[in-house]
Parts: C-alpha cells; structure tokens; sequence
C-alpha cells in the first residue's frame, strides 16, 4: 500500500529496515533538517511516559521551511534504551499532512 506522494513507504520486509533507510534519516537529521525547515523551529512537548527502557515522547513541531510556508505536525517517538543509552528511535506522524504543509494539496490525476 502506498502513501501519498512524496512520502516515504515505511513498510517492512521481514520485521528489517529497507537498506540505506537508516542511513537515509541520519543525514536528513544531521545535515538536512536546517536547509529544510529555515527558521521558527519550536517543539511543544505534550506527554512523556517512561516504562523500564522505553520512552514515549508526544510532541508537536513547527516550523517555516524553505519555501516560506507554514508547518506544524503532532510527532510521537519511541525510544527504546539500552544501559541508559538510546539505542533505537520510531517516530509516527501524519506525514500526508505534512506533506500538504509544505508542497499544498496533490491534484489527482485524470
């Protein structure tokens, strides 16, 4: 099943992260995130919940990319830890909404 255009098809094949998707979120992050959303970058925290080594993080970001339109998308993390160290990262949000935020709405086809 596929998503909305330009969003990314987080399926899995066997429980495995596609090749290079890893990777893929490590640039965006370390090198990307700043090109892409340019300023008024703010996190608005709604709920944390820890349970042993997970920690569950509600927030809503927004933000003003590149293209000067507006942006602000409720994100839910989980972190899973190992010896007080994160060691693996998911996130959810409503990447078709995000997706309207930056580049407007999709026309279909036809």
């Amino acid at each position: 099943m596929a998503g909305a255009p330009g969003q990314r098809d987080c399926r899995r094949v066997g429980g495995a992260r596609p090749p290079g998707r890893q990777e893929g979120d490590r640039l965006f992050l370390a090198e990307g995130f700043f090109r892409f959303f340019v300023r008024d970058v703010t996190v608005t925290f709604h709920g944390l919940c820890v349970d042993g080594e997970r920690v569950v993080v509600e927030e809503t970001m927004t933000a003003t990319p590149a293209n000067g339109r507006h942006y602000a998308n409720d994100c839910c993390f989980i972190f899973g830890l190992r010896e007080g160290l994160i060691h693996r990262v998911r996130a959810s949000m409503d990447t078709a909404r995000g997706h309207r935020m930056v580049f407007g709405e999709v026309r279909a086809a036809g």
